[in-house]
């Protein structure tokens, strides 16, 4: 039987997985249409994509092989996924794309529209990385007590940061 957090890790890990993938596609589609074009596009755009794909990277290899043990990394993720958050807010803002926050023509065709998806999941998949990692400090902290490979000077045994429970 799965325990409450081996569950949350699992639902947050798939999550990621897939805001990370709708991200990558939504920025992939938008720097295709820069192939026949002379400009380079900007370099927020590749920044987010190369995140997604890190991010695709990391939950998928966490998901089969982690529980608590990573969650350093995940702040370093969630932190990268919030600045990007803030590049996509700070290139809507220059552009004539309505507000940055507006979403009631999200649904519709046009590059606004998908970057402001692309925004808003962002934003949500920087979300799902720090509660990973919360999860992932209280996991270490609660289920690290009394198992361990190292020994303190008071007899008692911790485990280190990136190693998982023993279950």
């Amino acid at each position: 039987m799965y325990s409450t957090t081996s569950l949350a890790f699992w639902v947050l890990r798939v999550g990621q997985l897939l805001l990370a993938c709708v991200i990558a596609g939504i920025i992939g589609s938008y720097l295709h249409n820069f192939n026949h074009r002379h400009s380079w596009p900007r370099n927020r755009f590749i920044f987010t994509e190369v995140l997604a794909a890190l991010s695709i990277l990391c939950s998928l290899l966490w998901l089969l092989l982690s529980r608590g043990g990573i969650w350093p990394l995940d702040v370093v993720l969630a932190a990268a996924w919030f600045s990007t958050f803030g590049l996509l807010i700070n290139w809507l803002h220059g552009h004539a794309c309505g507000g940055t926050l507006d979403g009631s023509e999200i649904t519709s065709a046009g590059h606004c529209n998908e970057l402001k998806a692309a925004e808003a999941l962002s934003f949500l998949s920087a979300i799902f990385w720090s509660l990973s990692a919360i999860i992932g400090i209280y996991y270490m902290t609660r289920a690290g007590k009394g198992q361990s490979d190292a020994t303190n000077e008071t007899g008692n045994i911790r485990r280190r940061w990136y190693q998982g429970p023993r279950v």
